[in-house]
């Protein structure tokens, strides 16, 4: 008989239960395989944080790899399993409340509507008054076209390098101070696939055989996944060991614990290794590997 987990304080209870006795929230079934993309919007709920500050967001991904909640990052909207709506909502208070990011009266659409005409009311005075209404030391870039996969590495590069930026819609914005690096990303982004070269502070280039943090995260699980079913063949293997050979343990993908990142690292060399001297067991290898690196994408 299987278990099922309380994401919130991480009680243990047999599988007929489906809440937690102490928290009210749905329970997790740290087995189950979720496809975000085959779910209709019904059974899946979306958070939109692309207003929160990078530390939250980063907060928000560690918090919610820790406790299992399945979910699936979509540049900086969260998704989550609408049975899990009451859970997520409780950890993304915790954030709320630690940034200073809620008005601390709750969910009350009034307020926030208040809140919304208020700030409309100072900007238009600041027009009114002769004042730009954009902070004059930033810069916006529009990228109304950019596809999700390419936000993400983006959101990658610009954390990667220590750059507040923030999201609105389609408009990127970034002190104007970090404008010149954050332009040489942009080139570098748009004039590739976005893999195999990194922009360090200051301009340099790194070396063109290192993978992003997105594609190694993405070809570790890939292999994880068919290799713990005992799938083997030279694709599944040339594949694993490519994303390996390009990982950086010091460069994890965006929202993901270093810690965690240098285990998935270091499940994967043993994987290869095991999978090289056709070694029994490397299906077990496979599936923590597996079990580590689902949550986080």
């Amino acid at each position: 008989m299987s278990i099922r987990v309380c994401p919130l304080c991480q009680a243990e209870f047999l599988d007929f239960k489906t809440a937690c006795t102490h928290c009210g929230v749905a329970l997790v079934d740290p087995t189950e395989d979720i496809d975000f993309a085959l779910l209709d919007d019904d059974d899946k709920v979306i958070y939109d944080l692309s207003g929160w500050p990078i530390d939250a967001q980063t907060d928000a991904s560690m918090m919610l790899a820790e406790s299992g909640l399945p979910h699936r990052w979509d540049g900086t909207d969260l998704v989550v399993l609408a049975d899990h709506e009451d859970a997520a909502d409780q950890m993304l208070e915790r954030i709320e409340d630690e940034y200073g990011l809620s008005d601390g009266d709750g969910d009350d659409d009034d307020d926030d509507d208040d809140d919304a005409d208020d700030a409309d009311a100072e900007r238009d005075g600041a027009e009114q008054a002769g004042e730009s209404a954009d902070t004059p030391d930033e810069t916006e870039y529009e990228l109304p076209n950019w596809p999700t996969t390419r936000r993400m590495e983006l959101v990658e590069r610009l954390v990667e390098l220590h750059i507040p930026h923030r999201w609105e819609g389609d408009l990127l914005v970034v002190p104007t101070a970090r404008e010149a690096l954050v332009d040489e990303v942009l080139d570098e982004i748009e004039g590739g696939d976005g893999f195999g070269v990194t922009v360090g502070v200051g301009g340099s280039a790194a070396g063109s055989d290192e993978l992003s943090p997105a594609a190694v995260l993405s070809a570790l699980f890939l292999a994880a996944e068919r290799l713990r079913k005992g799938k083997v063949d030279a694709s599944n293997y040339g594949e694993l060991i490519d994303s390996l050979e390009g990982a950086n343990p010091e460069r994890p993908p965006f929202g993901i614990e270093p810690s965690v990142w240098g285990r998935a690292i270091e499940l994967g060399d043993e994987l290869a290794d095991a999978v090289a001297e056709d070694a029994e067991g490397f299906e077990e290898i496979a599936e923590q590997l597996f079990v580590l690196l689902r949550p986080l994408v």
